[in-house]
């Protein structure tokens, strides 16, 4: 097979199983063979379009036909094509049992060319030439065989008839048609009703006609045959074996280019992931990201996900450590990686969702030897990326693991009385290795207020899944400690440190968020008002009819923000000024942002 295929680049190629995307996931949309038809030669009131992008198309070259369909008696030889619609002797039928490639293959589409019959008016002309073979293994045996005879290294067959040359010619045929832009090379039409040239042809041209008034489609095949000749193993392999040498030098003199560009603060603050709804990914889509210590892993294994309820997850905890605080911390960074809704959704053991993005040491010892799975990750952008994840062959190994990274000193950090992180800086900066740094986590302390949150309704699922309270509450309230200590340290002093580290000495104040407009300026529960302002980022709450809601706010940018107007039960219609609650503190505009809440409206 390795010397039988060609390749054709085509700009706009139509995946007949309706997959576009090559990621492994997606499920064929097949059609009826009438509606598949219908779609391809209907005709439609309006713009009739299938999704296409660019492909590089692989496909089989083998010998074309060479023997026509003609009359018994006038030839020695048989018709060597082969009827398209008769599944017996069809090389082109395909079993789809346990077929998952459909993204990198297609449908193998084909239709009839029907000429002179009544009311057939799709098809307009036809002509048929026997050209030149296509340069395909047989012709070049041929040109060897030739090449040789002259030589004297070989013989070939030599006689006073026209065989030797009319057996490397192919049949072609060029139908012009309505115009259609589905159709495109690979795919087959079946000629009928032309004496001697009936028969499948492969389309390899594809050229459209568009005038005023006029669409015309002009489509070029290659009569195809059933049979083949054995591939030529000296010639390519020869071509083979020179192309490696060169690629292989290639390689040889190649060097990797080394990056200078240093990993800030920004980037690493990209991957931290504020909530649990994570998703099994392709397998392989992460191979990419595998840290070297973990390079020699092969392929990923599938992503099976297994689900525990709050209680389950604690009595297995418990098996493992009678320590709370650690109960806490390690039921706290679960909860913002995995948990969902009422479960914790781990893979393969794996409810932290523990990447191997990076070399844990000895720690690696708990992992299941050479196994991973690719697992989509959502960021600090609430975007998913695909990671891979640890494997653990049990939930008590993957228990060992969080103990061995959180014992002993970390746990101190977490909690110490006057140097304690608290759950959310602790977590950003140095879980499960070290992140961003804690001058960056103060300064842009706003980027995680959903992970914030998170932890808050961690706090509440340990309580009721019958956690240590107290543990519980000392970890809350470090938390808490912390956020207050960041806040008065910038409260109006001098501007964050950046990214880089690195701090400008420029007497400015953290401002609170300030509204210049917004609409619509009257609606109900359910109306979606735009705001336009200034440090809108910083936004946590609005106020609209008295009624203050933390849910429903998109903030797009520092200047604009969207909420959703939450439910009030006053039965008349009131203004009252809107109200944004920021990190920073609180903008009332009681002149110009005053909204009408009107339940005269009844809906949005």
């Amino acid at each position: 097979i390795k010397n039988k295929f060609n390749v054709m680049p085509l700009p706009a190629y139509v995946n007949f199983y309706n997959i576009q995307d090559v990621d492994g996931t997606t499920i064929p949309q097949p059609e009826g063979k009438l509606e598949f038809a219908d779609n391809m030669w209907g005709t439609f009131l309006n713009v009739d379009y299938r999704k296409s992008g660019p492909k590089m198309i692989c496909f089989y070259a083998g010998q074309p036909s060479t023997h026509l369909d003609l009359p018994k008696g006038n030839s020695r030889f048989r018709d060597d094509a082969f009827e398209l619609r008769r599944a017996s002797d069809n090389p082109l039928i395909e079993d789809p049992a346990g077929k998952k490639d459909y993204a990198v293959s297609n449908k193998c589409v084909g239709f009839n060319v029907d000429i002179g019959i009544r009311n057939q008016n799709i098809f307009y002309s036809l002509s048929i030439g026997m050209d030149g073979g296509k340069a395909t293994s047989e012709s070049i045996q041929t040109q060897l065989n030739m090449t040789d005879q002259a030589s004297g290294r070989n013989v070939a067959t030599q006689n006073v008839s026209l065989y030797n040359l009319y057996k490397q010619r192919s049949y072609q045929c060029s139908v012009v048609c309505l115009g259609n832009a589905l159709l495109q090379p690979t795919m087959y039409f079946n000629l009928r009703h032309v004496p001697m040239f009936n028969g499948p042809y492969f389309i390899t041209e594809v050229d459209h006609n568009i005038t005023q008034g006029s669409f015309q489609t002009t489509f070029k095949g290659t009569r195809q045959g059933i049979y083949d000749l054995p591939s030529i193993d000296n010639y390519l392999q020869s071509i083979n074996q020179n192309l490696l040498t060169k690629i292989e030098s290639i390689i040889k003199s190649k060097k990797d280019n080394v990056s200078g560009k240093a990993i800030t603060n920004i980037d690493k603050a990209k991957y931290v992931s504020q909530t649990g709804d994570s998703t099994a990914a392709a397998q392989n889509s992460c191979s990419r990201n595998l840290a070297t210590a973990y390079s020699s892993f092969g392929d990923a294994q599938t992503s099976n996900t297994m689900g525990l309820t709050q209680s389950q997850f604690v009595a297995e905890l418990e098996k493992k450590t009678n320590n709370p605080d650690l109960q806490i911390l390690i039921y706290a960074i679960c909860y913002a990686k995995t948990f969902n809704e009422t479960k914790f959704y781990g893979y393969n053991n794996n409810y932290a969702n523990v990447t191997l993005t990076t070399d844990y040491g000895e720690s690696s010892g708990f992992f299941s030897p050479k196994k991973y799975s690719c697992v989509n990750i959502p960021n600090l952008t609430s975007e998913k990326t695909s990671q891979p994840i640890a494997n653990f062959d049990t939930i008590g190994k993957f228990f060992d693991f969080m103990i061995s990274r959180l014992d002993g000193a970390n746990v101190s950090r977490v909690f110490g009385a006057t140097t304690g992180l608290g759950i959310t800086k602790y977590y950003v900066c140095y879980w499960p290795v070290a992140g961003v740094t804690e001058e960056y986590f103060d300064s842009h302390i706003a980027e995680f207020k959903t992970l914030e949150a998170t932890f808050n309704k961690a706090f509440k699922s340990a309580g009721d899944a019958g956690l240590n309270v107290e543990a519980t509450t000392t970890l809350k309230n470090q938390t808490k400690l912390q956020k207050k200590k960041i806040a008065s340290t910038y409260a109006g002093v001098v501007t964050p440190p950046n990214n880089l580290n690195t701090t400008t000495n420029v007497g400015v104040y953290c401002p609170p968020p300030l509204m210049d407009s917004f609409t619509p300026l009257t609606g109900v529960s359910g109306t979606i008002i735009t705001i336009v302002g200034a440090n809108l980022d910083e936004v946590t709450g609005v106020t609209i009819n008295n009624v203050t809601t933390t849910t429903g706010i998109t903030i797009n940018n520092a200047s604009n923000l969207s909420v959703v107007v939450p439910y009030s039960n006053t039965t008349v219609a009131q203004t009252n000024p809107i109200i944004l609650k920021g990190t920073h503190g609180e903008s009332i505009d009681f002149t110009l942002n005053r909204f009408t809440y009107d339940p005269a409206q009844v809906t949005p």
